[in-house]
């Protein structure tokens, strides 16, 4: 009786978990269980981009009845693929770099000035009374002869006239918003700013054109503002046809000093879409009528030029520069030596004399018998440490071998190297405002650097992680908002197409296993096993998040600076990369070496309160104040103390920027 009844219980069981995976394959798949992802069984219509059964496009058996029957689901899937074919994937393309196109010169047309020679007509009714001949009266005809006040001589406005007689015969070319100034300044003017009444230079323009010649000093070429004084001559049109070229050319180039020391020669967001400046910053007409408003006019037009620190003291570098052109001693070592402890090298004694020069005082005390002696030919044990104790010095991976790391800080960059960096960066910073703030964040990404100050002192200064070559850093600058706790990551568009949807086609169910939030368009959660992803190519409309945690490509908080680049600053889990030399690893964010230090110092709070705030959970905080954040593509960029440091071109944006300054000179070409 109990072995039939046994028997029975077992038939029973086995019966049961049949009928159970049957049932199971029969379910929908977007109503089954799936790790911590809720349950669909509410969402009774199918949403949009879901499958009913089996997902498209997947590879691995979903179901006990999958693993069992593979050819049927092929042929149902082939069904399915029939109804909605795959949309055809198509990658998020990174920003651009353009095709940079200076602003063509047209020609100064002041011809609407030249003075008439026809002598002016007088309308019948002004002519008084008239004699029975048609005459006038004697009487009448004697006021006339009564010169009226308004032609009572006037040499200023003789010469003005004497000059725009000849603005015909002179070819002056500027940008079309300067000439468009010109004309207007003359035609509603009618005064000449840099010729007295004898059509001599005045002392206006004798005060501003040492200016012009010195633009090389601001880090402008003294080319684009050069302006002839006119030749003396006895020939008194000859004389005329000079001063009018004179006296447009001047105010013509005036006004382009002006434009180019405020915002600078090159516009920003033409070189690509990394660049993201405000634009029009200021105008022809303004610098002209600032000029022509009184004062000092070589002192206003210097007052062009940005004021702030970092500015100066990359002036005062570039007047430094020039002076070492003549003695300039160069080190260098070939970017491929690889030399080892043991190793014999040609290059030996290049590396022991450029840490001499290169090597603090308190590294050239420790070895200074090493270094006054002649230099060994080989890598010595002696050698090795002077290297070691460079390498630590410069925050370099301390091993002893001379490698391209160390050889980048060994090597000396020339002056005209230097030079060239220099003037680039100034004229970067004139994109910018020209009061940087006194509180502000610098984000140097050649430097791989963020800094922090408050009123003019450095609180925080911190190794950072900037954007892979092909997932660049925007150059902007926006305003720091508040500092989030624990945040989910959203993960950006241009990362869940280029990325992800290739994953997702293979297995529907790869955000699910990671632990990922995917919600439709009005907030609904989703399996993303539940979505046919091979019906989206370039835009895919679900929001897809990283739970808080340990694994959150975030950390443990962002900074946010809201920008249309989806750029800000944040921790990473990947804490071993901030020992690299060169730190371009990112999707295009800022990774900190020391997030809860920044955190406190945009906060003006603590680290122990940021801690408190972190064991929160997920949670914000508003940063008090305005604090401006630059986020910045600077190859030479003084620090705290006005010392300038020269770093390498990650994104090969300097000779981009070269050359669209040499079109532009292109462009402008000869004066007139």
């Amino acid at each position: 009786m109990r072995a039939n009844l046994k028997s029975v219980t077992i038939l029973a069981r086995t019966t049961g978990a049949l009928a159970l995976v049957l049932a199971f394959a029969a379910a929908p798949a977007g109503n089954r269980i799936m790790g911590d992802s809720p349950v669909a069984s509410a969402q009774s219509n199918t949403l949009p981009g879901t499958l009913p059964g089996v997902e498209i496009g997947s590879t691995r058996p979903q179901n006990i009845f999958e693993a069992l029957f593979p050819d049927l689901i092929r042929q149902r899937i082939a069904r399915e693929r029939a109804l909605n074919p795959p949309v055809e994937a198509v990658t998020i393309s990174a920003p651009k770099y353009y095709d940079y196109k200076p602003v063509a010169l047209v020609k100064i047309d002041l011809s609407s000035l030249i003075p008439t020679t026809e002598a002016p007509h007088v309308s019948p009714a002004a002519a008084g009374p008239q004699d029975l001949n048609g005459g006038e009266s004697d009487e009448e005809s004697a006021k006339l002869m009564i010169a009226p006040a308004e032609d009572v001589a006037n040499p200023a406005r003789e010469a003005f006239d004497r000059v725009a007689a000849r603005f015909g015969a002179i070819n002056v070319m500027a940008e079309p918003a300067i000439a468009k100034a010109v004309v207007s300044y003359y035609e509603n003017k009618g005064d000449l700013l840099w010729l007295d009444d004898e059509l001599q230079p005045n002392a206006r323009a004798r005060s501003v054109m040492p200016v012009l010649a010195d633009a090389g000093e601001w880090g402008l070429d003294p080319h684009d503002y050069k302006v002839e004084l006119p030749a003396p001559s006895a020939d008194q049109q000859l004389g005329e046809e000079d001063a009018a070229r004179f006296e447009v050319e001047m105010t013509a180039r005036v006004i382009r000093y002006g434009m180019d020391a405020f915002a600078g020669r090159v516009d920003p967001d033409k070189l690509s879409g990394y660049h993201d400046f405000p634009e029009d910053r200021i105008t022809a007409k303004a610098v002209l009528d600032k000029l022509a408003a009184g004062g000092l006019p070589a002192q206003i037009l210097v007052s062009f030029h940005p004021d702030n620190e970092p500015f100066n003291a990359l002036k005062a570098e570039l007047a430094t520069l020039k002076k070492q052109e003549s003695s300039e001693d160069i080190i260098t070592i070939p970017s491929d030596t690889l030399i080892k402890p043991g190793d014999t090298n040609v290059q030996v004694p290049n590396v022991v004399k450029a840490i001499a020069k290169k090597g603090s005082e308190e590294l050239q005390t420790k070895f200074a018998d090493l270094l006054a002696g002649p230099a060994p030919d080989s890598f010595t044990p002696e050698v090795v440490d002077l290297v070691k104790a460079f390498q630590k010095e410069q925050g370099l991976g301390v091993d002893g071998v001379v490698g391209r790391n160390t050889i980048s800080r060994l090597t000396d960059v020339s002056v005209a190297d230097k030079r060239e960096r220099v003037m680039l960066a100034m004229e970067r910073l004139r994109w910018h405002p020209h009061h940087l703030g006194a509180t502000r964040v610098v984000i140097n990404q050649p430097a791989f650097r963020a800094t922090f100050q408050r009123n003019g002192v450095v609180k925080a200064d911190m190794r950072v992680i900037v954007g892979k070559p092909t997932n660049q850093t925007s150059f902007f600058y926006d305003t720091i908002e508040n500092v989030e706790y624990n945040p989910y990551w959203g993960i950006p568009q241009s990362i869940l197409v280029n990325e992800y949807l290739p994953k997702l086609r293979q297995n529907p169910a790869y955000l699910d296993e990671r632990g990922y939030i995917v919600t439709d368009a009005k907030g609904r959660r989703i399996p993303s096993s539940a979505i046919d992803w091979y019906q989206y190519g370039s835009k895919v409309p679900f929001d897809v998040r990283q739970l808080p945690g340990e694994a959150n490509a975030l950390g443990e908080l962002k900074i946010l600076f809201p920008n249309k680049h989806a750029i800000y600053m944040h921790d990473t889990p990947t804490k071993s990369l901030f020992t690299r030399d060169v730190r371009a690893f990112s999707h295009g964010c800022v990774r900190l070496q020391k997030p809860r230090e920044m955190a406190a110092a945009v906060l003006g709070s603590t680290v122990e309160h940021v801690k408190e705030r972190l064991a929160e959970g997920h949670n914000s905080e508003d940063v008090p104040g305005q604090i401006p954040v630059y986020v910045a593509y600077f190859t030479a960029w003084p620090d705290a103390n006005g010392r300038v440091g020269y770093y390498a071109d990650i994104y090969g944006r300097d000779a981009k920027l070269m050359k669209a300054l040499q079109s532009t000179e292109a462009v402008r070409g000869p004066t007139s």
